[in-house]
């Protein structure tokens, strides 16, 4: 009876499940609640063993600093000794003894392990924080920080760690008070304690895996239009697991749902396998009951429904159904089809859309879940097949951060970072070194990437990260397989962790294969897994694991590590091919991601001044070094339009391509050209014509003082098949001026903003003579200024050494230019934004409209440099769904009009 009367109630408000944005109205503090007893746990204290030989100590995931381990450790109940030397963290249980002297590690042990401290005052309801900062979420509070020279902590940026806290006060509707409500967090790093209304709830101990905090049956939570909660979390960012910048505090997206209490699917708990090869489809559901009251034993219809990717319904399927019961329950059908779908590929990504419903469509329903996914075969030989056509991988590995923003990436920005690597001729993505946000896998899917899944804790402690690793993304068909761990974290000799991961994998999502990223020879037994990835191997590496387990697929899954610059290093010098190979040289490997990495990012730098990587084939603005155009000569345009590995994206002709940037003096000059020969021409004048290596590269001795054009010729059975003119600045007055880079159709990224109060616009300003050529050579500084409360400057970028605020408005030129990062400043797109404004009770930093104002107003950028002038640019914006970057991203999946590569001179 119950459960007629809830979906009567829900007839009346039009749904059963309400998601609305959680994100705008956090109060935040950066830095540690001053009334807590210490940082981490209470009575965090170890006592020192340095230099002493511990028993019964394993080895932990990656931590590269003493403070990473001995937190780690702090934060485990369950550890009570830790020791660390290099890049090597070990933990040990009240079993552990120590003795000795002389040894390499530092460490500590402690007797006991206290209660957590739980008692600040920063989680109390009362607590007067009208002085905090107003921020939304995604906020990464790391990135606005100051760089420091700290040794200590050169892998992470040069930028202070922290422990920070946010609170956001709430009211809840009165007609949820019969709900199940939670908050959904995709993302908090690191270490997350989260308080209702003063209460401790829980904590979660993992940065890159998301989690959810049920309100519903928390005593103190209040509702109506007289509510008011607070929930606070205190984020721990001074430790991770990370050699490289993690970020920190709720740098994913947050979202509160309320669905049916008597019957309703649990988190991430609907299922479409996306293996198939379009005429059958395996679904199942997890369903639970959180108030059986009155209908124990109510049946409940589940139906399904397909539709295209414009939401065109296609077909419907009504699945066995879910009787009301106290314990949660799976229900799995296979869906035949009345015809066939058609398969994803790489070179036609076909996506669909799934609804789920808890009832019967068109009628009251008490819950439903909806995601893109898409349908495909795949097969691992020696070679990766897809929908039965063999193919080799090519990709790059990746991480996340970028200038201006940190480790918050919109879609619009990971759309510039998949269109990117798909104009370099990828179709292979590396999640390294753990699951990235919700969105990329979809963007993957309309742009057709395939996508290696990387879990990033690997230990028996850490097992819950791999479940909810797979949960989070197994819908997406890009996603190809599942990766226990990277390198050093896969150096356990102990293998009930694989054996674990490997049971969690085939119970989730059976279809899909296990892998890992191991240092040659590999110490992860083989049972455990399905595809053999190697970190820095060479050929024999690869060869005798190929001769020892012939039927075993093989990847490089990474290598290598090439540095360059965008200004200095123009040279490939070997190491651009190099860490191609073996995975992409040795007839019985499927593939590689051995390129680390796509972009450059923050942490992990040679040594200070640097604060960014170095690896990239883009630096941290996005702004191409000379690597990239191997890429697009040697995945791109030396390989056949027909190769099913090769995107169907431009250039399908011979390329050429001067790879310096013109400051005098010129010693050498780099060519790269995708014809067996090249010639060079100064002035117009030839010079000569080599043959070039098999990579396409040519050198060349510097030009004549006078010179004031380089030409590069492809040339192929002595006929000129392609050429690039890298032209000499004027002397004379130079010009500013401001380039939208994203979106834009020259980066395959749209053209207009969409108000979701999420875009981001990325804004190039150069420095140019009289023609409009960009001049290298220039220094000093340019300002940005945003018009209107539409947009806001979010970042700025520059040079690898810059130590200026990025989340200010100022950047020093480097190599004549400078990213600028804008964001839109209001949502009037989102669901359920009059929700939105009913729940938060501190309106902004976001502004929610349910509507969208008409004639939707532009943002207006000014870039300011006294030596230079000014410049300003117009950004349009939309409440079109076809300005949203997954609908871009459907639009763009061949990169039509792609130029961004071939016009920046970088």
């Amino acid at each position: 009876m119950r459960l007629v009367l809830v979906l009567a109630c829900l007839a009346v408000t039009a749904q059963g499940k309400y998601d609305v944005p959680f994100g705008n109205g956090w109060r935040f503090h950066f830095g540690d609640d001053p009334t807590g007893t210490g940082s981490g746990p209470n009575e965090c204290v170890f006592q020192n063993v340095t230099g002493q030989s511990c028993t019964g100590m394993e080895f932990n995931v990656y931590r590269w600093t003493v403070h990473d381990c001995m937190m780690a450790c702090c934060y485990n109940p369950e550890c009570f000794a830790w020791q660390q030397n290099g890049d090597t963290c070990k933990h040990g249980t009240n079993a552990t003894t120590c003795s000795g002297s002389g040894g390499e590690y530092q460490g500590g042990i402690r007797s006991s392990s206290p209660p957590f401290q739980r008692n600040y005052t920063f989680k109390d309801t009362a607590m007067d924080d009208s002085a905090w900062a107003l921020v939304s979420a995604p906020h990464d509070y790391s990135i606005n920080q100051t760089f420091f020279n700290n040794s200590e902590d050169k892998w992470h940026g040069y930028l202070p760690r922290n422990t920070s806290w946010y609170r956001k006060h709430f009211s809840v509707p009165a007609e949820w008070q019969y709900q199940t409500i939670y908050v959904v967090f995709e993302g908090v790093h690191q270490y997350s304690e989260i308080y209702v209304n003063g209460e401790w709830i829980m904590d979660h101990a993992a940065g890159y895996t998301e989690f959810t905090v049920r309100l519903d049956n928390i005593t103190s939570l209040t509702y109506g239009n007289s509510s008011h909660n607070v929930i606070a979390i205190r984020t721990d960012g001074t430790f991770g697991s990370g050699h490289w910048y993690e970020g920190g505090g709720i740098y994913r997206d947050t979202h509160i749902v309320a669905t049916n209490s008597t019957a309703h699917f649990t988190h991430k708990g609907v299922y479409v396998n996306p293996e198939s090869n379009g005429s059958a489809i395996l679904c199942s559901a997890e369903i639970e009951s959180l108030n059986t009251t009155g209908s124990e034993g109510k049946v409940v219809p589940l139906t399904f429904v397909l539709s295209d990717a414009e939401g065109n319904k296609l077909f419907a399927a009504e699945a066995p159904s879910y009787t009301v019961t106290s314990e949660p329950t799976i229900i799995s059908f296979l869906w035949s089809l009345p015809s066939a779908l058609k398969v994803w590929s790489t070179r036609n990504p076909v996506t669909y859309r799934v609804q789920a419903y808890l009832g019967i469509e068109g009628q009251p329903w008490s819950d439903v879940e909806h995601f893109v996914t898409a349908f495909r075969t795949t097969k691992w030989g020696t070679k990766f097949s897809l929908n039965n056509v063999p193919m080799d991988l090519f990709g790059f590995s990746h991480h996340t951060s970028f200038a201006g923003v940190g480790v918050v990436s919109s879609p619009r920005i990971n759309l510039f970072r998949v269109q990117t690597a798909k104009a370099l001729g990828s179709n292979f993505w590396r999640c390294s070194h753990n699951p990235y946000e919700q969105h990329l896998y979809e963007l993957l899917a309309h742009v057709g990437l395939v996508a290696w899944d990387e879990n990033r804790d690997f230990g028996m402690e850490y097992t819950q990260e791999m479940a909810d690793m797979i949960k989070m993304h197994r819908n997406h068909a890009p996603v190809v397989m599942w990766s226990f761990c990277n390198e050093n974290s896969c150096s356990k000799t102990n293998q009930d962790t694989a054996k674990a991961l490997k049971t969690i994998a085939e119970t989730l999502d059976p279809l899909r294969p296990t892998t890992a990223n191991m240092d040659p020879p590999g110490d992860i037994d083989l049972q455990y897994l399905d595809v053999v990835g190697f970190s820095h191997g060479n050929n024999q590496s690869f060869i005798d694991m190929h001769t020892a387990n012939p039927s075993v697929p093989l990847l490089l899954g990474e290598c290598c590590s090439c540095s360059s610059n965008r200004m200095a290093g123009r040279e490939f010098k070997g190491c651009a091919s190099g860490q191609n190979y073996p995975g992409t040289s040795l007839p019985f490997t499927a593939g590689s991601t051995g390129v680390w990495t796509l972009m450059d990012y923050f942490g992990e730098s040679a040594k200070w001044p640097l604060v960014t990587s170095d690896f990239g084939q883009f630096d941290i603005c996005g702004f191409p070094k000379s690597s990239a155009w191997w890429y697009r000569t040697n995945w791109l345009a030396k390989k056949s339009p027909t190769d099913p590995a090769r995107p169907l994206v431009e250039p399908t002709s011979p390329i050429a391509r001067v790879l310096n940037v013109w400051v005098d003096p010129l010693s050498q000059i780099y060519c790269v050209v995708s014809t067996p020969q090249a010639s060079l021409y100064f002035n117009g004048v030839l010079q000569s014509t080599v043959s070039a290596d098999e990579s396409g590269y040519t050198v060349w001795q510097g030009p004549p003082a006078n010179t004031t054009n380089i030409t590069c010729v492809a040339v192929s059975e002595g006929k000129n098949q392609a050429a690039h003119t890298l032209l000499k600045p004027k002397a004379g007055k130079l010009s500013l001026q401001l380039i939208v880079d994203v979106p834009s159709p020259s980066t395959a990224t749209g053209q207009k903003l969409f108000l979701d109060g999420k875009d981001t616009a990325l804004l190039r300003a150069q420095v140019v003579d009289e023609n409009g050529v960009v001049n290298s050579s220039v220094s000093g500084n340019v300002s940005f200024f945003v018009s209107g409360s539409v947009g806001r400057l979010v970042g700025v970028g520059g040079a690898p050494d810059s130590h200026l605020h990025v989340q200010g408005n100022v950047m020093e030129f480097y190599g004549g230019l400078v990213r600028a990062v804008v964001k839109v400043n209001i949502d009037c797109t989102s669901d359920n934004l009059h929700l939105a404004q009913y729940i938060d009770r501190d309106q902004g930093p976001l502004e929610y409209s349910t509507t969208c104002s008409s004639p939707l107003p532009d943002i207006t950028v000014t870039a300011v440099s006294d030596s230079f002038g000014t410049a300003s640019v117009t950004l349009s914006t939309s409440s079109d769904k076809s300005d949203h970057p997954f609908s871009v991203a459907r639009a763009n999946a061949n990169l039509t009009g792609y130029t961004y590569a071939t016009d920046i001179v970088s």
